[in-house]
């Protein structure tokens, strides 16, 4: 035993995990050398101390109860806990506690195995964060990405800039391949996949590619491995050079004709003779340098040199003299005309046989035209590149305001001048609005300013599409705005181009850019220009059309709004008519009958009289009770008439002249009881008698009664009217469909917040009742 004990004890002391013993009150019984480590507490000072005291523990997805709750209940627990060192600082503890019992099954303690988990929940966060970095990296790329699996090259995931660049939209991308989607040759991705399989990787591959629309791109593929949720994939970035190669196609080009031109051209020669101290030209250097002699002394040739120049050609001689080629790029001035040329010069130093300098020997060609190329194509792509700009500009701008002064800033870098600006013509007022403005001084000129259109031969040009050049400003006698001229002049500006902006064949604006020297603008300014016009065109189009879009829907609102009110004056109009048609029917069926069976009565009395005077009693209690009916019929329908009179008229004059009318047309025997005549709001006095109304017209339709009584009780918290029959009754579960009379008194009922309650058996009558509860205060009635 003991050495069971012992062999114990030391797997204890081996692990890894913190081993804690307590007996039933959680004093601790043993805490093993894990523990030690973990909590920084020495067994000698924490055995046989309560456990809580020594470890602070707090439960980040349950309470210290439900945790004790289980462990006494089903004899363990294991979850995530966070703990106190000695030194105070937080551990995050994996722990699975369990009861200990003896022999007999009886508790006798508890033990813990609890295993330090603060590094793996760090990494965890690191890990979570960095997937974080990567989806934000990966889609806020302005490269374009895409994640593909590795099995069978199907995307996963691809950002924003991937599918501007190809055209796409993600629903036609993911799940497919980029030979489903004939983005690349099969051989392309074959050997491209091929590379990848042997290096491991791909870094700036350069392949083409093709857009959905066909249009074919040359660009530089990287290609690395990762992993996702435990799947292979491949992460591919593309760079688009497409621009980048046709540059440099282009300046292949300008070079192959440089070199043809070396080849077939005539290249001077020439040689210092460093004893006699003079230059001896060819034929064909002073030809194309524009000489006037063959023999020159180094002073005189210095005297050509562009005086920028100077320093470098010296130093090209220091490095000759040293035993180094001389090779020098500079700027000469011709002899003749004075104009400047470029000139590459090459030579050698010659030594004697002691080693002493003679003379250097050398050619030197005419490289002005590719100094010019080279300039030329360095403006090209700075004009590519603005004009790139301008077009992401354009896309990206919810307005044309917004892209206006980055385009205006960009014109001046492709075209340095004092000011540029965009005027706008309003054909309605015959007015120039200046609409941008962008420039290096201050301006008389203002955003917004408006002056009077002249219509004249300018404009007849511009209208035409034709560019306009003024060389000088001040001798100009001519333009859409003289106005805008002579303060343009006043500033001491100059020159002008001015480009028209076309639309749909109409000329609806300029774009002008001005400089303080006369003869500034060129024809290549004018190209540029007109470039950048045309895309201006796009995005003072774009802002017309949200501008028509907004007005379309103010218009639409309006109309909806002229139609509604039309409609509703229709509505108004069709219901007058239909109150119209209803009160008629309502006098035809009341009071014409009534009025009939009267008349049928009065013109038989004096027959009667003569033969049964005993019977013109009981006729003319018919006839007063008929002229009575009708006349109580009358005076409701003229209330329903004229409305505001009902606000005069109190519910129980109402129902008097309501029942009145029922009895007058009827052979049915209707009591009126009144009890009490508390105000109450118009809204629910006409509710209360329209349901009376209701009621009373489906007993005398439907109930084949000889007896209705209606009764009103109002009190000031209340008003009750119950109104019953001794007619056939129905079953309110068989209520036949069609029949909107009790729908519409339970509609009544609600509108105004009162209950009703219908109550009918077959054969039993029928009794309605209804509670309105007076909730209002006492000086809304």
């Amino acid at each position: 035993m003991n050495e069971s004990n012992a062999f114990n004890r030391t797997v204890l002391e081996l692990l890894t995990d913190a081993i804690i013993s307590t007996d039933l009150s959680f004093n601790i019984r043993s805490w093993n050398k894990s523990a030690e480590e973990i909590y920084g507490w020495p067994a000698a000072e924490v055995v046989g101390q309560p456990l809580p005291r020594v470890v602070s523990t707090s439960y980040p997805d349950n309470t210290p109860e439900e945790v004790f709750a289980q462990l006494l209940q089903q004899g363990q627990w294991q979850g995530e806990v966070v703990h106190k060192r000695k030194d105070g600082a937080a551990i995050n503890i994996q722990a699975s506690m369990s009861i200990l019992k003896d022999n007999d099954g009886h508790p006798t303690g508890a033990v813990s195995v609890n295993r330090d988990i603060t590094e793996h929940k760090r990494m965890e966060a690191a890990l979570r964060k960095s997937k974080e970095l990567f989806a934000k990296a990966f889609h806020g790329s302005p490269l374009p990405m895409m994640l593909a699996r590795r099995t069978d090259g199907a995307f996963i995931e691809v950002n924003e800039s991937f599918l501007r660049l190809y055209e796409y939209n993600r629903e036609e991308v993911i799940g497919r391949t980029s030979l489903d989607l004939n983005l690349i040759d099969p051989e392309i991705r074959t050997e491209n996949a091929r590379l990848y399989r042997r290096q491991g990787t791909s870094r700036n591959n350069e392949i083409q590619v093709r857009t959905k629309s066909g249009r074919p791109l040359t660009v530089l593929v990287s290609v690395e491995s990762t992993e996702l949720a435990g799947e292979a994939c491949v992460i591919t970035t593309v760079l688009d050079i497409t621009e980048r190669r046709e540059a440099e196609q282009a300046l292949q080009e300008s070079q192959r004709l440089l070199r043809e031109a070396q080849e077939y051209g005539r290249i001077g020669s020439w040689e210092l003779d460093l004893v006699q101290n003079e230059f001896h030209l060819s034929d064909i250097f002073i030809e194309f340098h524009g000489m006037s002699q063959n023999t020159y002394i180094p002073d005189k040739m210095y005297r050509y040199l562009y005086p920028e120049d100077e320093a470098q050609v010296a130093q090209a001689f220091d490095n000759a003299m040293a035993g180094q080629e001389y090779d020098v790029v500079h700027r000469i001035y011709r002899e003749d005309t004075g104009a400047i040329r470029w000139v590459h010069a090459r030579g050698l130093l010659i030594r004697d046989e002691m080693g002493n300098p003679l003379r250097i020997v050398g050619s030197s060609q005419d490289v002005t035209e590719q100094k010019q190329a080279e300039e030329t194509l360095k403006r090209y792509n700075e004009r590519l590149t603005v004009l790139h700009e301008i077009d992401q500009g354009i896309v990206a701008a919810r307005s044309a305001k917004d892209i206006m002064q980055p385009a205006l800033q960009g014109i001046r870098r492709l075209i340095p001048c004092t000011r540029v600006g965009i005027a706008l013509i309003e054909t309605v007022s015959a007015e120039v609005v200046i609409f941008a403005l962008n420039g290096d001084t201050d301006s008389l000129l203002e955003t917004g300013q408006r002056m009077p259109l002249v219509h004249n031969q300018l404009i007849e040009q511009l209208a035409a599409g034709q560019a306009v050049v003024i060389p000088d400003l001040s001798l100009h006698q001519h333009s859409a705005s003289p106005e805008t001229v002579k303060q343009l002049v006043k500033e001491g500006l100059r020159s002008s181009l001015t480009i028209p902006l076309i639309m749909q064949e109409q000329l609806i604006g300029v774009f002008f850019l001005v400089d303080a020297t006369p003869h500034y603008f060129t024809a290549e300014h004018q190209e540029i220009a007109g470039e950048v016009a045309s895309q201006l065109v796009i995005a003072i189009q774009q802002h017309r059309l949200q501008e028509q879009i907004r007005r379309h829907a103010q218009e639409l609102e309006q109309r909806v709004a002229e139609r509604t009110a039309e409609l509703e004056e229709q509505y108004r109009r069709q219901a007058a008519l239909e109150e119209r048609q209803r009160l008629a029917r309502e006098l035809h069926d009341a009071v014409s009958q009534s009025l009939f069976s009267a008349r049928v009565i009065a013109e038989s009395l004096p027959r009667l009289w003569e033969r049964n005077p005993e019977l013109v009693r009981s006729s003319l209690t018919d006839l007063h009770r008929l002229t009575r009916g009708a006349l109580a019929e009358m005076r409701t329908l003229l209330l329903e008439l004229r409305p505001a009179a009902l606000e005069e008229v109190s519910l129980g004059e109402l129902l008097q002249q309501l029942t009145e009318g029922i009895a007058g047309r009827s052979q049915v025997e209707v009591t009126l009881t009144v009890e009490g005549q508390d105000a109450v709001p118009t809204e629910v006095k006409i509710a209360l008698f329209r349901m009376a109304q209701e009621a009373l017209n489906n007993t005398i339709k439907h109930a084949r009664a000889k007896q209705i009584s209606v009764k009103m009780v109002s009190r000031p918290d209340e008003i009750r009217l119950h109104i019953s029959d001794n007619g056939r009754g129905f079953n309110p579960a068989d209520r036949p469909s069609g029949h909107l009379g009790l729908q519409i008194m339970a509609e009544r009922a609600e509108a105004i917040g009162a209950r009703l309650q219908i109550s009918s058996r077959i054969n039993a009558g029928t009794v309605v009742n209804i509670v309105w509860p007076n909730t209002l205060p006492e000086e809304k009635l």
